[in-house]
């Protein structure tokens, strides 16, 4: 601000009501709303108000402002209150507001997260019981059980997945000043893909499917069994409803295909979850 002091003492002697704001801006090379401020500076504590806050004083500012950015980082927004799950720095600025009584800058803000270790990067999902004693021990006794089973012994992991006609809706490039637009059908047609996928040879087995209920569940397992024929087929799956339902476990001891059930909330070790179901060369509708 140093270096508009001179024109600023200009504007503030005399002849500063005879001159209009715009005039000044056009001379000071700034907004209206800037020779405002300033005006209003010099009109409560004269020219040395001009000069803004002491080094000392920024110094200190900023301190403040990182200690309580420190304070606010170790826990998750929804924990102080906000109706959030990430930090943005808007949160973030208007949160120090709130506890000091003054606003920080954005840039003070990115600057203090920076020195902090913190970066700006997409999060991803993880389940809060996933990895809890009781899971562990469940997974412990899986991996146990899958490890005893013998050669030869085909072990499949199942799931599912839905797909919509819509297209999802993610930020893109579009004109200024026009509505950005994704044509659409009228109707948002849904199949549900149910796949399974053997963890020792990668090989899929894919159905899909107008519903998501046992019967079609049994679909899948009828293609498992074509597919292992004469082979001991062992399928680790979740607790969907129907996966467990009666008329299920009957129809896969029918077939001979036996089912281990993977914990609640723990998609995480199953690899089909993380793998790109779809697969149009493998592909069989149902």
């Amino acid at each position: 601000m140093g270096r508009w002091l001179g024109p600023v003492f200009k504007c503030t002697s005399a002849p500063f009501g005879l001159m209009s704001w715009a005039t000044i801006s056009a001379v000071l090379f700034t907004s209206p709303s800037t020779i405002a401020r300033w005006q209003r500076r010099f009109e409560d504590g004269g020219v040395d108000a001009l000069f803004g806050l002491p080094r000392e004083a920024d110094s200190r500012w900023s301190d403040e402002v990182e200690a309580a950015l420190r304070r606010a980082l170790e826990h998750s927004p929804d924990a102080w209150g906000y109706r959030a799950v990430n930090w943005t720095v808007f949160l973030l600025r208007d949160h120090v507001e709130q506890q000091l009584g003054r606003r920080p800058s954005d840039p003070l803000v990115r600057e203090h997260l920076r020195q902090l270790g913190y970066v700006w990067k997409r999060p991803r999902h993880e389940l809060a019981e996933s990895k809890s004693p009781r899971v562990l021990r469940q997974l412990r006794a899986i991996r146990k059980r899958v490890q005893g089973l013998p050669p030869g012994c085909v072990k499949l992991f199942e799931d599912e997945t839905d797909l919509h006609l819509f297209p999802p809706l993610r930020a893109g490039w579009f004109l200024r000043g026009k509505p950005a637009k994704v044509a659409i059908s009228g109707e948002n047609a849904k199949r549900t893909v149910f796949g399974t996928i053997n963890v020792e040879t990668g090989e899929r087995t894919l159905v899909s499917r107008e519903g998501a209920c046992a019967p079609d569940f049994h679909a899948l397992l009828r293609l498992v069994r074509q597919a292992y024929e004469g082979k001991r087929v062992v399928m680790l799956l979740d607790g969907a409803s129907r996966h467990t339902a009666h008329e299920s476990a009957k129809f896969m001891a029918d077939l001979e295909i036996e089912a281990i059930r993977l914990p609640q909330r723990c998609s995480n070790v199953n690899p089909l979850d993380r793998l790109c179901i779809v697969d149009p060369e493998n592909w069989t509708t149902g």
